[in-house]
């Protein structure tokens, strides 16, 4: 997708989306949902929920929440949202990545569970999002991404300072894959650059291009994990009475 074609396909995209920052080494996942909900759930209610479904015996996530576990908060919460993704099980090329291996002993047979869960199957696509629809689909709310953290450079720190670039993800050394969600606010056609905010920050909107990021998102070990969440929802009866999610308008681009 060339940069001209996506001018075309929007102006400038820039989510409303206050920073949260992680409080642990894992908690990253939890820190985006908290920012990406955090205009319309209280407080108390999100961490009430996230507590319960943490905490829940055998079910619980417990210190190592995966992708899945995001959306079924955000399903307890009644957030209208969708999980775009390349692997609706557990992926079982991941286990050649060490970053995996005490995770799928431990979680392999919980996170097939929720993947199944009939509930939460409603909001999963199996699908691998190329430039065009990533943007259509980011204009209609801000996008939780599962990225490798040792990709993820942030442009506007690199401008600053050297000392800076290490702040953006304090990332493995070795150079292996490390999972790490951030928030995707915006996008600028003028630039061709993705706007994000790192929960492992403070303060602040951080800048990549789109190539940079791609590299980032489309790493082993991320199944291209994506979840949108709809920044307005319009419910409309549908056949049988019952409230349905109304579809963005217009066709959806391949």
């Amino acid at each position: 997708m060339h940069m001209d074609e996506l001018n075309l396909l929007t102006e400038e995209i820039l989510h409303n989306v206050p920073h949260i920052q992680q409080k642990y080494d894992w908690d990253c996942g939890i820190a985006c949902v908290s920012m990406a909900v955090s205009n319309r759930i209280s407080p108390s209610n999100l961490e009430e929920t996230i507590r319960k479904l943490q905490t829940e015996p055998n079910e619980g996530f417990g210190q190592r929440p995966w992708t899945i576990d995001l959306c079924h908060i955000l399903s307890s919460l009644n957030v209208p949202h969708e999980y775009f993704t390349t692997s609706i099980d557990v992926n079982p090329n991941l286990k050649r990545l060490p970053y995996y291996t005490n995770s799928l002993k431990k979680d392999g047979s919980r996170v097939s569970n929720l993947l199944s869960n009939s509930r939460l199957q409603e909001s999963i696509h199996k699908e691998s999002l190329n430039n065009h629809r990533f943007v259509y689909h980011l204009k209609n709310g801000p996008m939780i991404v599962l990225v490798d953290g040792n990709k993820l450079k942030c442009m506007r720190c690199q401008i600053k300072s050297n000392w800076a670039i290490k702040s953006c993800w304090n990332g493995n050394a070795t150079g292996k894959f490390v999972g790490h969600y951030i928030v995707v606010v915006g996008y600028s056609p003028k630039s061709n650059q993705i706007y994000f905010r790192d929960p492992s920050l403070t303060d602040q909107i951080c800048a990549i291009s789109f190539q940079a990021f791609n590299e980032a998102r489309l790493a082993m070990g991320t199944d291209e994990d994506i979840i949108l969440i709809h920044s307005q929802t319009t419910e409309i009866p549908n056949a049988s009475g019952e409230n349905e999610r109304k579809k963005p308008e217009g066709p959806i681009p391949n």
